[in-house]
């Protein structure tokens, strides 16, 4: 009877509770809600609402039951609960489940679309469950059953072969892509940027930033901010200094990894005045700088022999509400020292 009511009044959030508190009192007793239902609710919305509700209270398993249930008498429960469902196990890493599932749905029904194979291809380019010979397989299967895959799906793909180190795999991957016309952003071509950084190919990561540019798509702060980090770290900041004016050029703000980076870079080659003058633009342009910029260039100065300018940005920093620890209140007490100014 409360299952007719709320039906025919469209209530459907009380529907779902009440078929779960039958389901947990007694399975058996859901064939006869829907039978006294007089044609309110079908075999259909039951199972349906049921497994919402159960997903919605983390009964993953008792949804999965009658997930599989309602796909042995061809009931067709729609793709996002599906997907819901493959998500539930997948944060669970239930390899296993998820493969079952996703296998019966392309037997029994819902046929898989491009969510279901984008979930798929997440399950297959996460942490503990990597396996971009399956991810590829994804793919593949995608194209030969007519579904196309979208900027989602690709950049899972490129991620997984990045973290494998397949840098040079990914730039010939996305050069295919291009070729043919498809779908990428710009979260594919930073991956690959970052992947080519972090082998020390800052050269390569750039010519990556060039072909985003030729082809239509405008690289933004990560892009930048990955190549100017990774041209400090292999010592180029001639390039890295020059990625950062082209930010400004562009209206793009760096963050404060950026700068820290450049900060630290220019003060071990010696160029204070061109660290002093940026770590000074900080301020300017509205930034709040933080602990380590002080740090790494008040340890600047005292590494060439500047006490006074080190004194000067120490003082800086405690006005700034920053409190070193002792290790840097020893360092500048023992520079001094070396100096003989105490």
């Amino acid at each position: 009877m409360l299952v007719r009511i709320f039906s025919l009044a469209k209530i459907h959030g009380e529907v779902r509770h009440v078929l779960l508190d039958v389901m947990v009192f007694d399975k058996g007793l859901l064939s006869d809600v829907v039978r006294f239902s007089s044609g309110s609710i079908t075999p259909l919305q039951t199972y349906g609402g049921l497994i919402k509700a159960l997903v919605d209270n983390s009964m993953i398993e008792d949804a999965l039951e009658f997930c599989l249930e309602a796909m042995g008498i061809r009931l067709e429960i729609g793709v996002p609960l599906c997907n819901s469902l493959l998500k539930c196990f997948i944060e669970r890493n239930n390899v296993r489940v998820v493969r079952s599932l996703f296998e019966y749905m392309k037997v029994l029904g819902p046929s898989p679309n491009i969510y279901n194979y984008t979930t798929m291809m997440e399950l297959y380019t996460k942490g503990n469950t990597l396996d971009v010979g399956e991810a590829n397989k994804i793919l593949v299967e995608m194209e030969n059953h007519g579904v196309r895959p979208n900027a989602v799906t690709y950049n899972m793909y490129i991620q997984g072969l990045c973290k494998i180190g397949k840098a040079e795999n990914v730039w010939e991957f996305l050069k295919d892509l291009q070729h043919k016309g498809l779908e990428y952003d710009n979260y594919c071509c930073n991956a690959v940027i970052l992947s080519f950084c972090c082998k020390g190919e800052s050269n390569k990561a750039l010519t990556v930033l060039d072909e985003m540019k030729k082809c239509g798509l405008s690289p933004d702060n990560h892009s930048y901010n990955i190549l100017v980090d990774g041209f400090c770290k292999e010592g180029n900041v001639s390039e890295a200094w020059n990625l950062f004016e082209e930010m400004h050029r562009r209206e793009l703000m760096p963050n404060v990894i950026t700068y820290t980076s450049l900060l630290h870079r220019l003060c071990s080659t010696r160029e204070m005045e061109t660290a002093s003058k940026l770590f000074h633009e900080l301020r300017d342009k509205g930034y709040r700088r933080d602990l380590m910029a002080y740090i790494i260039l008040i340890d600047g100065c005292c590494q060439h022999g500047d006490l006074d300018g080190a004194c000067e940005l120490w003082h800086e920093m405690i006005k700034d509400k920053f409190t070193p620890d002792i290790f840097y209140h020893t360092s500048l007490i023992y520079n001094y020292c070396q100096k003989q100014k105490l």
